[in-house]
């Protein structure tokens, strides 16, 4: 079994970090696309790609919430 090397870990939790910083940003309100300008290429489209993940599955959690509030899902039982 390989384990990740340490710098792997250190850039996947500076992405994370990035990710939710935007995201407080965001919940309060505030400007972000300043902070966005300032990450670099790399950095930018990796934090793209986890919020539009992150948005994905809220997007999935919500209509699944939905689906079992209205009963849609009684038939699979």
């Amino acid at each position: 079994m390989s384990y990740p090397s340490v710098a792997h870990l250190v850039r996947r939790h500076v992405r994370l970090h990035a990710a939710q910083h935007i995201l407080e940003l965001y919940s309060v309100g505030q400007p972000y696309t300043d902070y966005l300008r300032e990450l670099s290429p790399e950095m930018r489209r990796a934090v793209e790609g986890l919020l539009r993940a992150t948005a994905e599955s809220w997007g999935i959690a919500v209509s699944d919430l939905e689906r079992a509030e209205n009963g849609d899902g009684q038939w699979l039982r």
